[in-house]
């Protein structure tokens, strides 16, 4: 119940610092001057990440205080959202060159290594360097995949909040203990309904590289956790659209020789706006294959190994198909 009560005062607390954020900013204080949807009246602003990480990490730090050693308080987890939030906001602000962004992620992908790999089986030496190579790479792709995708109002709510809440449910109602990772699942999601009201067509806010890279790390924590208490397969399968769209659009570019780190509007659900003219359809469909991806995910859980590569095999169909939708 204090987890409950804690995600509702995360929800509150990002509606109130945005809408307070809104009022007294100054009227060119983080204005987005590229966003993939045409439709805004007026440029919103990049602010959703000021509101969302000191409300998220601010209601973490009252759920371990309440519970005491219950919850394991992942540190160098932490500090690596805080460092990707902080790097986000100086490139709000500033716009950092794509290097040095690049060697942040890849630290706080680093960061992540320890809570991982404590949780391997007995690797030989070649063979735990192999694995930390595709860890860290992994993770700093997945943070920028979170980035690329912050394109449309609403999308990151449908593509990464349902996905989010998914994977925190079933790590506290699986767990003995309820996990931190659950914890920071749980209020993140709670953090993204708050910042729904002001990112709802036409949106007054967007999250900005502050907050997509905080969430990137988020999410990336709780996939890590998803495959290290059940399966890669049950980790995998409700992130499967985004990973899906910005890989798919990741190829397109490289195969037509553009600057895969210079800001497009070629994702397949902004090819589906520019089809459809509005939002709705769009952030609907995502949702309902997200909806999917999870009946697949649960099933996962209890399934034979054979049976989780048939789930993550019909996952990827799914997926795959409404991006040619989307494209069509």
């Amino acid at each position: 119940m204090a987890l409950i009560a804690w995600a509702l005062f995360a929800c509150l607390l990002t509606a109130i610092v945005l809408a307070v954020i809104t009022r007294i900013a100054p009227a060119d204080f983080l204005i987005a001057h590229r966003h993939g949807n045409p439709v805004h009246t007026s440029k919103p602003r990049q602010i959703g990440g000021l509101a969302i990480m000191p409300a998220c990490l601010l209601s973490y730090l009252g759920v371990i205080a309440i519970a005491g050693e219950i919850y394991a308080s992942p540190l160098a987890a932490i500090t690596s959202m805080v460092l990707l939030f902080i790097v986000g906001f100086l490139d709000d602000l500033y716009g950092l060159s794509v290097a040095s962004r690049l060697a942040v992620q890849f630290f706080a992908a680093f960061l992540f290594l320890p809570m991982v790999m404590a949780n391997t089986v007995a690797l030989s030496a070649m063979e735990s360097w192999m694995l930390a190579a595709i860890l860290v790479v992994g993770i700093a792709y997945w943070i920028n995949a979170v980035n690329f995708m912050d394109g449309l109002d609403l999308v990151t709510v449908a593509g990464l909040g349902i996905p989010l809440a998914f994977s925190g449910f079933v790590l506290a109602v699986c767990s003995d203990a309820v996990p931190h990772s659950a914890i920071i699942a749980i209020l993140a999601t709670a953090c993204l309904a708050g910042f729904a009201v002001f990112n709802r067509p036409p949106s007054t806010a967007i999250l900005g590289d502050a907050g997509s890279y905080f969430l990137g790390a988020a999410s990336a924590l709780a996939i890590i956790a998803m495959a290290t208490s059940f399966s890669v397969v049950a980790a995998v399968l409700p992130f499967l659209y985004y990973a899906a769209d910005t890989a798919t659009t990741l190829l397109m570019r490289l195969l037509s020789g553009r600057n895969i780190f210079k800001a497009h509007t070629q994702h397949a659900y902004q090819a589906a706006y520019r089809k459809f003219g509005r939002e709705l359809p769009v952030i609907a469909s995502i949702a309902a294959l997200n909806t999917l991806l999870l009946i697949l995910a649960w099933a996962s859980l209890s399934a034979s190994a054979n049976l989780q590569l048939v789930l993550l095999f019909a996952g990827c169909v799914a997926s795959g198909v409404l991006i040619y939708l989307f494209r069509k």
